[in-house]
């Protein structure tokens, strides 16, 4: 995320999504059903702050110890 982040210039927001079913890819009519499909949804807030999704808990808890500021939310704290 941050070699991603030095390369994009005055990017205020991103969605970025990814599945290992290719045909998951797309754009999604609510939240809810991206979340629901998507193996990992990472978005950018207002240049400040990234907030990142993964069904793989591992995953998670590997960004976490990398990245000094983390906060790890419940998935049912998830605004749709």
């Amino acid at each position: 995320m941050i070699e991603l982040n030095s390369q994009l210039y005055d990017v205020m927001n991103i969605l970025i999504i990814g599945c290992k079913d290719l045909k998951c890819l797309h754009r999604y009519p609510t939240n809810k059903k991206m979340y629901e499909s998507c193996d990992i949804v990472i978005e950018m807030f207002d240049n400040s702050f990234w907030e990142v999704y993964s069904k793989d808990s591992a995953l998670i808890n590997k960004l976490a110890k990398k990245f000094k500021s983390t906060e790890l939310i419940d998935s049912d704290s998830i605004k749709y």
